[in-house]
Parts: structure tokens; sequence; C-alpha cells
């Protein structure tokens, strides 16, 4: 129900409302008094209204001019309101929309990192082989280093303080 009172439609009513009363308020208490007719004009733009009424009665034209004043400036109010309303419904469907698609996004990344953590897991064991390889292969070539193809060995003897 809130949300009805709210709406354009109950708001144009409610201004009709307000406006029509306080016309036949108006023309009701200074026909019969005064004998003087009371016009009110009611602009075609949707918050103006202005009241033409005989300077017989001061103290009541004041007060009806205020209330059309405050009339026309909660309608404003309830405008600008409604527009900010519009602007925000805009704003909050374009920051969800950045929302689902920044989802979408980290759902994608993290779905790259698991398959790239896989796939380096993977990698490890073959890794660990080639460094035995390299080991291997390193200590092949110290050993054919020291080999003597002319019949004569050279000995290396590493640590000899130690060893002694």
């Amino acid at each position: 129900m809130p949300t009805h009172y709210m709406t354009e439609q109950h708001q144009n009513a409610i201004m009709t409302f307000v406006r029509r009363f306080i016309f036949q308020l108006a023309s009701g208490k200074h026909r019969g008094n005064s004998g003087m007719g009371m016009s009110m004009d009611v602009d075609i733009m949707p918050h103006s209204t202005t009241l033409m009424i005989p300077h017989d009665n001061n103290n009541k034209s004041a007060q009806l001019q205020e209330i059309c004043e405050t009339i026309d400036i909660l309608a404003g109010g309830i405008e600008t309101l409604n527009e900010d309303i519009q602007r925000l419904s805009t704003e909050s469907l374009h920051k969800q929309n950045a929302t689902n698609s920044l989802t979408k996004d980290f759902a994608t990344l993290q779905l790259s990192v698991q398959e790239q953590n896989i796939f380096l897991d993977g990698i490890k064991p073959n890794q660990e082989i080639l460094h035995q390889d390299v080991a291997s292969l390193k200590q092949k070539v110290e050993d054919m280093k020291y080999v003597s193809y002319d019949g004569t060995f050279i000995w290396k003897i590493t640590a000899v303080k130690e060893k002694m």
C-alpha cells in the first residue's frame, strides 16, 4: 500500500482534490459573505496554482495563498523525489549488472587458477626427474674429465687433509 501512495496517479488525484477543496472552501465562504465572486486559476503546468481572492478577507486569503504555496512546494518535492527514485533505480540496475559481470569474471579466474595449479602439480614430478637426470649427467661429465686417453690415469683425491 505505501507504494500506491507514491504513484503519480495517486499524487495527481490528491492534488486535484486539494485544489477543488480550496476552491470550494474559498468560493462558498466569500460568495455568501461578500457577494463578490472568487476565481481560481489553475495552470496546466503540473505544480502551479494561483488564487485570485478579493481583498475583504486578508487573513483567510493569506492562509489560502500559503496553503497553495505549500502545495506547490510539496508537489515540487514529490516530483524531485520521483526523479531521484528513477535515477537511483537506474544506478542500482547498473551496479547490479556490474556486480553480476564481476562475479562471472571472478568465477572464470578462479577456475583458471585451479587449472594452472593442477598443471603445475603435474609438472613437479617431471621437474624432479629432470633435476636428477641433470645431476647424473654432471657427474658423468666430471668423471669423463679425468679419463686419460694415453693410458695414464690422473688421480684426484679430494679433502686430503681430512682423510689423513
